[in-house]
């Protein structure tokens, strides 16, 4: 078990985690389970059989099963965040927000170690590396439902995420 000693966002601890871990795939969702753990084997299914490096669940799919949805208004906003993706860095999936994802070990460390943002928007970082990196990514549908408690603030937590879009676009990486 680690413990930060001080908040620096859900993208630096889930970091810490993943650049820690040791099995042969690194699995990681919200801490609400707001996608059950059981979809967590269709990732593997999925990664085992059919060669991707990474998947990720998405609540954006036509077959994805949302069962409680969030208030109307963190849908619309998570949806604008998406189309600025979509415009600033990558066409390619419907939803980089969704907490359950998958990596091969070796492709985790690889990306992990490349990222730098720590708020909320690690995960289109990690998904622009990914790519760039030239990793197989599947986007597949999960069952999802919304609880009440998110810790994201939605004014200040969406400047930031706006901004960091930025920071990725016009980041030096170092590819190799």
């Amino acid at each position: 078990m680690f413990k930060n000693y001080k908040n620096l966002g859900k993208g630096a601890a889930v970091r810490k985690g993943v650049l820690s871990a040791c099995g042969e795939l690194v699995y990681f969702t919200d801490a609400d389970l707001s996608t059950p753990i059981e979809e967590m084997f269709k990732f593997v299914d999925i990664i085992k059989k059919e060669g991707y490096d990474i998947v990720i669940g998405s609540r954006g799919l036509k077959e994805s099963k949302i069962l409680v949805h969030q208030p109307f208004y963190r849908e619309t906003m998570g949806k604008i965040f998406n189309k600025i993706v979509k415009i600033l860095l990558m066409n390619d999936f419907n939803d980089t927000q969704c907490g359950a994802k998958m990596f091969k070990n070796e492709v985790a460390k690889k990306v992990f170690s490349l990222s730098t943002i720590n708020n909320f928007a690690f995960d289109v970082e990690i998904l622009y590396i990914a790519k760039k990196l030239g990793y197989k990514i599947k986007e597949m549908p999960v069952v999802w439902k919304n609880f009440k408690g998110s810790k994201v603030k939605l004014l200040t937590d969406s400047i930031k995420m706006l901004l960091s879009l930025f920071k990725i676009k016009f980041n030096k990486y170092k590819w190799t």
